[in-house]
């Protein structure tokens, strides 16, 4: 089910998304980890932020580069916190056929329920 939409200006590795359910909406924004480590398992590529309250950016979270087991394709997988959500937020981000090939890549944000 598809829960918002993300752009991201790869080059730059900038860019910007809003997350939406019935109850929560989370603007966000995506910038290079400076701390990213390629030969470190696990090391997210993003760091995710979000505006607190008072205007100040808060990380909430970190995004990983993926690919599709079928086919390869390139996917991003969020996980977002914080103390004002039930529980962490886990979603990916699927790249849209893009309109111009300079123009920033548009994601489809994906979330599904973990299955336990």
């Amino acid at each position: 089910m598809a829960n918002g939409t993300f752009s991201l200006d790869e080059k730059k590795h900038l860019g910007t998304g809003k997350f939406r359910t019935l109850s929560l909406t989370v603007g966000f924004s995506v910038e290079a980890n400076p701390n990213y480590d390629a030969n470190k398992e696990g090391s997210p590529f993003y760091r995710v932020s979000a505006k607190a309250a008072d205007g100040d950016a808060v990380q909430i979270g970190s995004a990983w580069v993926r690919f599709a087991r079928e086919g390869g394709g390139k996917y991003l997988s969020f996980s977002l916190d914080d103390p004002s959500f039930q529980e962490p937020l886990s979603f990916a981000a699927f790249p849209l056929a893009k309109v111009k090939p300079d123009a920033p890549q548009e994601f489809e944000l994906v979330w599904s329920r973990p299955r336990g």
